[in-house]
């Protein structure tokens, strides 16, 4: 593939490689049946049919990886104070659709801090504060 200076990301997401010329990650795949550890051809194939669907440029795997995918309750991001350690801040959740999201909400975290701006409620970590404090009272 060639330089791209963009994150792609329709079926699957191509991002730069960090630091490497011409390399870019690809990803990613969702079996939420399957709780084994490891890498799959099955993936590898999925990724690569994906891939062949949003370009058309030549490429050469150089390599697999694989994680288990942590999820939150409504699949979106969370933003915004700790309910219990107001100095520390939270801001993951990302998903897949983050790598798109990242810089928009990270720009609305730092507005925060700055004072210019509230959290989004759709996104502030405070919906789940009842969650929290239940957890914290059973430990």
């Amino acid at each position: 593939m060639d330089s791209c200076p963009e994150i792609l990301n329709r079926g699957v997401y191509v991002v730069p490689a960090s630091g490497k010329a011409n390399e870019f990650t690809v990803g990613a795949t969702y079996d939420f049946t399957s709780q084994s550890p490891g890498i799959t051809e099955g993936g590898k194939t999925e990724l690569e049919t994906k891939l062949s669907e949003l370009t058309q440029s030549p490429y050469v795997v150089t390599g697999q990886n694989w994680g288990m995918r942590p999820t939150t309750l409504d699949q979106k991001l969370m933003s915004g104070r700790h309910p219990s350690q107001p100095n520390i801040l939270i801001f993951n959740g990302l998903g897949t659709k983050g790598v798109s999201q990242a810089p928009w909400f990270s720009a609305q975290l730092a507005g925060y801090l700055d004072g210019e701006n509230e959290i989004l409620e759709a996104v502030n970590i405070q919906r789940y504060k009842a969650l929290y404090w239940k957890s914290e009272s059973s430990i």
